[in-house]
């Protein structure tokens, strides 16, 4: 407001305004309150803004968390041991396979020489 003027009335319109303009013109109180209510509106429509946009993104975080979780689950049913055996029956069978691979090169070895043995032309009298 003008100094001199209160704030409650209305302001004169200027000496050159037309008629119409002289109508547009709000008392100085309202054109305030009009601001105001303006102002509220616009802090509300950014809060619901906000709030729509961090509901949206939660929205996207839980279907990602979702989906993770379906693809971990597809991927353990791909891969599920189809061996029932206990750890200590499949040690068990991986240490007779082990002793009877050993036993195998063992007796390749032998017969090896043997054969070798049988070639031999020098046979020395004792």
């Amino acid at each position: 407001a003008r100094p001199g003027q209160s704030a409650s009335r209305a302001r004169p319109p200027s000496p050159g305004a037309s008629p119409l303009k002289q109508e547009i013109r709000r008392p100085l109180d309202r054109c305030h309150q009009d601001l105001y209510e303006d102002a509220f509106a616009r802090q509300k429509r950014m809060r619901e803004l906000v709030a729509s946009a961090l509901q949206t993104q939660e929205k996207q975080e839980q279907m990602r968390a979702l989906e993770f979780a379906e693809g971990m689950r597809q991927r353990k049913a791909k891969y599920r041991l189809k061996d029932r055996r206990t750890h200590l029956e499949r040690e068990e069978e991986a240490m007779r396979r082990r002793k009877e691979k050993e036993e195998s090169v063992e007796e390749q070895r032998r017969l090896r020489e043997e054969a070798e043995l049988r070639k031999c032309t020098f046979k020395p009298i004792v």
